[in-house]
């Protein structure tokens, strides 16, 4: 007669392991994908920032083009 409850309590026991299983692998892909987004945004702002600086270079450049043309060029 006792068996049915022992029988009750293992599954009880596998069924909170398996929920417990289940939300330490849901924290780790939370984890993952937040470190992912992290990573990219990152990324995202290095080359935000490298554009930043090829524009300062190219109007620098375009400046300096310009000059020499009208240099070049007297009217």
């Amino acid at each position: 007669m006792q068996r049915e409850p022992i029988e009750d309590q293992v599954a009880w026991r596998l069924a909170r392991r398996a929920s417990q299983l289940a939300s330490i692998k849901a924290k780790k892909a939370r984890d993952a994908a937040a470190a992912e987004l992290m990573a990219q945004a990152a990324r995202a702002a290095e080359l935000r920032q490298t554009l930043e600086s090829n524009n300062a270079k190219l109007a620098e450049t375009q400046q300096a083009q310009a000059e020499l043309i009208r240099n070049a060029c007297p009217r």
